[in-house]
């Protein structure tokens, strides 16, 4: 029993001491990260940043291209840039895809697919809701290739001159494009990923029907499996819109290869003041069927200042058209924020609509723009029926060494990517030399 006491008091003992030994300081784990949590934007996630020794020193950076959500995993596209001496500018491709409540990711799959100086720049990105990546090359002004993570292609779209396509992934990998040539019709292109084709089909139908002048196509397959397009056009003073539903079995030299499903004029924005598609145009979406686009109305026709934006769309199933928002006239910020964005590869991908047709974007205004000139910040806007919000406010990132992209809705939040750019200020070695994923938080 004696034994048994003392033995307790040792223990006891022991346990007193070890309370009067401090415990060495953790180190805050924010220190390692590009944000502050005190900003809005919570740390999610940090990819590391990986290059081969043979690559030149002191030439890193990294680019973000896409993120999705696949079931409750979250998917990413991105790139490794560094110097090879025997290829010169490399962006390595990879991707991966993590659960949000890991401790933490390793790096990504690395992709065949390089990017070089001397190769087309790519349109990168991932087909929605999956890993599946593609990459669009803009080969000469009238050619656009499918190439897949193999770095294979695809295959060909041949545009026969035509301009200002419109082009999008289904989420079961169907590529759909739509633009109109100089002459007499308009084109629809499409091609089922992985399939390999030597040119994409090409449904043709009149450019101009009646009195209705179009100026811009939108495509979409919807839940029928058949193919549709929106065209927004001009008929005299109007601005007007046609659903049209593809009918391809038929040939267009010898019959209609179209059907109207409905059309009627686009109230709110007058025929004179829409630019071209590119810059009126500024994203579309199609989601259970129901077809939301936003169009820029430019009150004067030379000035690069949007006036309002206009929120329109089409349901299938009631086959009814509507105006879901327009805004009153917007500053000049953001209507920068609108047409340009330096570190997007495509501006339909980074203006966005969520379901319930709420637009958003995340622009970084460059230092030495107009309005307030000599600074620099990020803003997310969000626009509804409600108007125009501002969140998310970022000042200049490491002296413009960091910046914010890829803004994406999921999960009932905006998620976005951070990481260096340019790997001057933040280099690499630098425990924040890395790519992170962020959320914003209410």
């Amino acid at each position: 029993m004696k034994r048994i006491l003392i033995f307790l008091c040792i223990v006891a003992t022991v346990a007193s001491c070890k309370e009067d030994i401090a415990e060495p300081e953790i180190e805050n784990q924010s220190d390692g990260w590009l944000l502050d949590p005190e900003t809005g934007w919570k740390h999610v996630m940090t990819i590391p940043y990986e290059k081969p020794a043979t690559a030149r020193v002191g030439i890193d950076q990294l680019s973000a291209y896409d993120m999705t959500l696949i079931g409750d995993e979250i998917g990413i596209l991105y790139s490794a840039n560094y110097y090879l001496e025997d290829k010169g500018p490399v962006r390595q491709f990879y991707k991966v895809k993590f659960k949000e409540n890991d401790s933490n990711v390793g790096s990504g799959t690395r992709l065949d697919v390089v990017g070089t100086a001397t190769r087309t720049t790519f349109h990168s990105q991932l087909i929605p809701n999956s890993l599946i990546p593609v990459f669009i090359n803009f080969a000469g002004t009238e050619q656009i290739e499918i190439i897949n993570e193999s770095d294979s292609r695809m295959g060909a779209l041949i545009t026969n001159q035509a301009k200002e396509i419109n082009y999008h992934y289904t989420a079961d990998g169907n590529f759909l494009a739509a633009g109109l040539d100089n002459t007499y019709a308009s084109h629809f292109w499409n091609l089922q990923y992985p399939q390999t084709v030597v040119n994409f089909p090409d449904i043709k139908s009149a450019k101009d029907r009646g009195s209705f002048e179009s100026t811009m196509v939108l495509p979409f397959k919807l839940s029928d499996s058949k193919y549709y397009t929106v065209s927004v056009g001009k008929e005299g003073a109007k601005t007007r819109y046609q659903v049209l539903k593809l009918l391809p079995e038929k040939d267009f030299n010898i019959e209609m290869n179209y059907e109207i499903v409905l059309q009627g004029e686009l109230a709110g924005i007058p025929a004179s003041n829409l630019k071209s598609p590119s810059q009126s145009l500024v994203t579309y979406d199609v989601q259970d069927d129901v077809i939301t686009f936003v169009l820029a109305d430019f009150a004067d026709i030379n000035n690069p200042q949007i006036n309002k934006l206009h929120c329109y769309r089409w349901n299938k199933a009631m086959n009814t058209f509507s105006t879901l928002w327009e805004t009153d006239p917007i500053s000049l910020n953001f209507s920068k924020g609108i047409q340009t964005n330096p570190h997007a590869e495509y501006k339909y991908r980074e203006n966005r609509l969520t379901s319930d047709g709420t637009f958003y974007t995340l622009f970084t205004k460059a230092k030495y723009d107009e309005p307030a000139v000599g600074t620099q910040y990020t803003i997310l806007y969000t626009v509804k029926a409600a108007g125009v919000r501002e969140s998310g406010r970022l000042e200049e990132l490491y002296d413009n060494g960091v910046i914010i992209t890829t803004c994406r809705y999921m999960k009932g939040t905006y998620y976005a990517l951070v990481y260096p750019w340019d790997g001057n200020i933040v280099k690499k070695g630098d425990a924040k030399f890395h790519l992170e994923v962020v959320k914003l938080t209410p």
